[in-house]
Order: C-alpha cells, then sequence, then structure tokens
C-alpha cells in the first residue's frame, strides 16, 4: 500500500483534494439552502387560522373587469345632452302615440258576387272599387280588369270568370237592387249600400 501511495502521490493528494471540496460544498450548502418547512393551517371554526392575501391572476383580471364594466355604466347612465322638460325634443318623446281617429262604417258594407255575400267595415268616403279591393286583400274574392278612360275601373273577371263576349255575358254590377249609372271605382259607398255583381247578358 505504502509503494503505491509513494509511486502515485500525485493523483492521491488530488482525489484528497476533490474528496475534501465536496464535504465543504455539501456541508454549505446545508447549512445556506434549508428546504423551507410546509405551512400547516389548522382549521379554527371554518376558518383558516393564519389569513394569507396573495392576489392571484384570476383575481386581478375580475377586479379590472369589474371597474371597467363600473365605469361603462356610469358613462351610460349619462345623457348625450341635457334636453329641457319644455324642449320640443322633450314633449315629442313623452308625447303619446297617435291614436286613429279615422271614421269607419260600423254597420259595413255588403257585397254579392251571385248571391254569395261578403260582408267588411271600411273608412267612411271609399269606393266600391274600394270595397272589392278590402275583400281582395282579405282573401275572400279575386277579380281583375284595367282603367277605362270615361268609365274608371272596367271589372273583366271576378274569382276566375272572364267576361265573354262571343257568349255575350259580362260582369255587370247593381247598387241597392238597381243598376249602377258610374262606374264600380266612382261611385262613393253609402252606410247600408249593398253591391252586387251579377255575370249576364246586358239589357241594353
Amino acid at each position: 500500500m505504502k509503494d503505491f501511495v509513494n509511486k502515485n502521490k500525485v493523483a492521491v493528494i488530488f482525489l484528497l483534494f476533490f474528496v475534501g471540496l465536496a464535504l465543504l460544498s455539501g456541508f454549505y450548502l446545508k447549512n445556506n439552502f434549508k428546504q423551507p418547512k410546509p405551512l400547516l393551517i389548522e382549521p379554527n371554526q371554518g376558518k383558516s387560522s393564519l389569513s394569507i392575501d396573495l392576489p392571484t391572476a384570476e383575481t386581478e383580471i375580475e377586479t379590472k373587469i369589474t371597474s371597467l364594466a363600473e365605469k361603462v355604466a356610469v358613462v351610460a347612465a349619462v345623457p348625450e345632452k341635457t334636453v329641457k322638460a319644455d324642449s320640443p325634443a322633450f314633449l315629442e318623446a313623452v308625447a303619446p302615440s297617435p291614436i286613429n281617429t279615422t271614421p269607419t262604417n260600423e254597420e259595413g258594407y255588403t257585397l254579392l258576387i251571385n248571391d254569395r255575400q261578403y260582408n267588411i267595415n271600411l273608412p267612411v268616403n271609399k269606393t266600391a272599387y274600394d270595397l272589392m279591393l278590402a275583400l281582395q286583400a282579405r282573401g275572400d274574392i279575386y277579380f281583375k280588369g284595367k282603367n277605362s278612360a270615361g268609365l274608371g275601373f272596367f271589372v273583366e273577371e271576378i274569382n276566375g270568370v272572364r267576361n265573354n263576349s262571343f257568349k255575350n255575358k259580362f260582369w255587370l254590377y247593381y247598387i241597392n237592387g238597381k243598376s249602377a249609372s258610374v262606374g264600380v271605382s266612382y261611385y262613393i259607398l253609402k252606410p247600408k249600400d249593398l253591391i252586387s255583381w251579377r255575370y249576364e247578358t246586358p239589357q241594353f
């Protein structure tokens, strides 16, 4: 053994040096970098005995969002322009919605097409043509025709039945049972009027 040490003095010295250095390093690390003990929090009536206030990123974001929402609400609650109570803008804002005061014929009007009866209410001062348009809009009847100079609207077809000049059959209308003397678009309706359409041969 002595012979080995004598032959390898340099190697043994380096070995001892590094061993000592390792021991010193370990001792130093042990004394200066001790691992902290875990913090134990014991319950105390539903609450921890030690209160730690460490704001997290999540709580910070929630706080910022809440603050921003409050600012937006305050800004939205402030009117852009102060309106005086007697100003036209204020009066227009608080004015009630207009009520439809157009008078109507409460008794309504009656239209007969080949003895089939239709009833409807209309505002006053409407024509027999308006009566037919209202019934068509409601889906009760269908008609078509064209405007004629001097005669107004000339009915050519009602409910799929067209005027037929070869058979001398035409749609003619009557007012309260009497042959009309004016065009359908010129006659102003009167209360309790009965307008009749008959598909027949003219008598003139």
